[in-house]
C-alpha cells in the first residue's frame, strides 16, 4: 500500500497527492505520518559503469526510417464507456529496417495546464507490435499526441516524428489568441529551450496545444542572442535581448527574451569561536577547487597564505579547527 491509498499499484497522480498531503500533514491519519531515513542502493562496480557508459557512447540515433500513419480498421480494445472514441495508427516504413524487437509507444494529453496521459488508453498490437489502437474519453479536452520509437535491426535507435490523434476544443468556443511558453522571461547565457503554444479560447479558457514545427513560423529579432534551431528550440547565445515573433492559425504572438550572464554561486565560509578560543571554519563541499588562505594584513595582497591543515567531511561541509591565535587574522576562500 501506498501512503493509505488501500491499493498496490496506483496512477502517479494519486501517489503524488498522498506524497504531498502527508508532506503537508493533510488529510485523514496522516498527521502521524513520518517520514525517515532510507538506504541507498549500491553503487555500480567500475566494470559495470564503463560498460554502460560505452553502450551510451556507441548509441546512434536515426530519423526518417518510418511514419506514424492513421489507420482505417484495426483491433479495437475495450471501451472505457460506449462514448469512447478510438484511433488506430501504425508504422509506415520509409527505409528496408525493421524493429528488432518491439515498438515502444507513448501516449500523450496536451490539457487546459500540463502535458499528461490522463483521459487515454491505449494496446500495441500487429507485427512488433507496429500498430497501436488509442481510446480516448469522451469529456477529454485537449490534443492526443502520439510518439514511438524502436532498436532496429542495425542497433540504433529510430525516433518516429509524433502525430497528432485528435485535437478536442472547448465546446462552442472559438481561437481568440495564443501565446508562447515560457514568455517574457530573463535566461541565462547557454540555454536551451524547449518552448510549447498555450491557446486562447473566446470563452476564457486555455489549453495546451501540439505544434508541429512546420506548422508554426518564428522569427528572432536578433539571432547573435536568440537562435532559433526550430520554432519551439531556442538556444540563448550570448547577454542581450530579442524580439521573438510567432504565426499560427492566421494569429501572431511575440516574446520579449532578454538573455544575461549566469554568474557563479559562490561559496560562504562561516567562522565560530568555541572553547578556549578554537577557532571552526567551515564552507560546503561543492566548493573543492577553492583554497583556504589565511592573513594578517589586509592592506598586503602577498601577507595572504594558503593554510596548509586539510579539513574533515561533514554534512557536506568541510570543517577546519584552528588553535587561538593571539593576533587578528582574516580567512577567505580563493580560487
Amino acid at each position: 500500500q501506498l501512503f493509505g491509498t488501500g491499493e498496490s499499484q496506483v496512477e502517479s497522480d494519486i501517489v503524488g497527492r498522498h506524497v504531498i498531503h502527508a508532506l503537508d500533514q493533510i488529510g485523514q491519519g496522516m498527521e502521524s505520518t513520518q517520514f525517515g531515513s532510507f538506504r541507498l542502493p549500491p553503487l555500480l562496480d567500475d566494470l559495470q559503469r564503463h560498460m554502460m557508459d560505452d553502450a551510451a557512447a556507441k548509441a546512434a540515433f536515426v530519423e526518417n526510417e518510418a511514419r506514424i500513419a492513421a489507420q482505417n480498421s484495426g483491433p479495437r480494445p475495450l471501451a472505457l464507456s460506449a462514448q469512447s472514441s478510438s484511433y488506430t495508427f501504425g508504422l509506415s516504413y520509409l527505409t528496408d529496417h525493421r524493429p528488432e524487437g518491439d515498438v515502444v509507444w507513448l501516449v500523450e494529453v496536451y490539457g487546459s495546464s500540463e502535458i499528461t496521459t490522463n483521459g487515454v488508453t491505449f494496446s500495441a498490437h500487429g507485427p512488433n507490435g507496429s500498430q497501436v489502437t488509442v481510446v480516448v474519453e469522451p469529456s477529454l479536452m485537449g490534443d492526443v499526441v502520439l510518439r514511438a520509437f524502436y532498436v532496429d535491426d542495425s542497433g540504433a535507435v529510430a525516433l518516429i516524428p509524433s502525430a497528432l490523434v485528435v485535437s478536442r476544443a472547448p465546446a462552442n468556443a472559438t481561437l481568440s489568441g495564443f501565446e508562447m511558453l515560457p514568455s517574457n522571461s530573463n535566461f541565462p547565457v547557454e540555454t536551451s529551450i524547449d518552448a510549447h503554444l498555450l491557446a486562447r479560447y473566446s470563452d476564457g479558457s486555455t489549453s495546451l496545444r501540439y505544434v508541429a514545427p512546420d506548422q508554426i513560423t518564428a522569427t528572432s529579432s536578433n539571432t547573435n542572442i536568440v537562435s532559433l534551431t526550430s520554432s519551439l528550440h531556442w538556444e540563448i547565445l550570448a547577454p542581450g535581448s530579442s524580439q521573438l515573433v510567432f504565426e499560427w492559425a492566421g494569429l501572431k504572438a511575440t516574446n520579449e527574451i532578454s538573455a544575461v550572464v549566469s554568474l557563479p554561486e559562490m561559496p560562504s565560509l562561516t567562522a565560530q569561536i568555541g572553547d578556549a578560543g578554537v577557532l571552526t571554519l567551515t564552507w560546503p563541499t561543492w566548493a573543492s577547487d577553492y583554497i583556504l588562505e589565511r592573513s594578517t594584513d589586509l592592506s598586503s595582497k602577498s601577507a595572504w597564505q594558503p593554510i596548509a591543515r586539510s579539513p574533515v567531511t561533514s554534512n557536506l561541509q568541510f570543517v577546519l579547527t584552528l588553535p587561538s591565535s593571539l593576533h587578528s587574522e582574516c580567512f577567505r576562500l580563493r580560487q
